[in-house]
């Protein structure tokens, strides 16, 4: 479960600030680390690393709308950034409760977003693909041959 904190003093820190300054930087930096840890919980911290990994951004082409996952063994997950993920979390502490939360594939998404120069994991796809899990599957697994 991630929770965003309500600190009891003055702090202007929000989520789209500290990704801003991931994007500016390029890199996480031990400021913007501590400050998503001051936001999140240190659980839920080691839990986005840990899945950052299987975040992966995919464009349709020729449309180019996209769309980005959480691609795990047992679940995926769809990811709308800044605003919805299909995992039970969000759904319970996000839309039943009816409040602004970021579970931990939103916020490994947006660090990924912001770093997205270096990261390999954006595929392009047709709109006309079918079996859409086993065709971004096998290009992953093309790419990581290939690199």
């Amino acid at each position: 479960m991630t929770v965003v904190k309500n600190s009891s003093y003055e702090n202007t820190d929000t989520f789209e600030s500290i990704l801003e300054s991931i994007g500016k930087n390029g890199f996480l930096t031990i400021d913007s680390i501590e400050r998503l840890s001051k936001m999140f919980s240190m659980q839920s911290m080691s839990k986005v690393k840990e899945i950052m990994s299987e975040i992966i951004k995919v464009v349709f082409i020729p449309s180019n709308r996209t769309i980005w996952m959480k691609l795990g063994t047992d679940k995926d997950y769809i990811i709308y950034p800044h605003s919805y993920c299909s995992c039970m979390d969000f759904f319970i502490h996000g839309i039943l409760k009816n409040r602004k939360y970021y579970c931990k594939h939103l916020i490994a998404q947006g660090i990924i977003e912001q770093l997205s120069v270096s990261n390999p994991k954006d595929i392009e796809m047709t709109e006309q693909d079918e079996n859409f899990k086993e065709k971004v599957i096998q290009r992953l697994e093309l790419e990581h041959f290939l690199n």
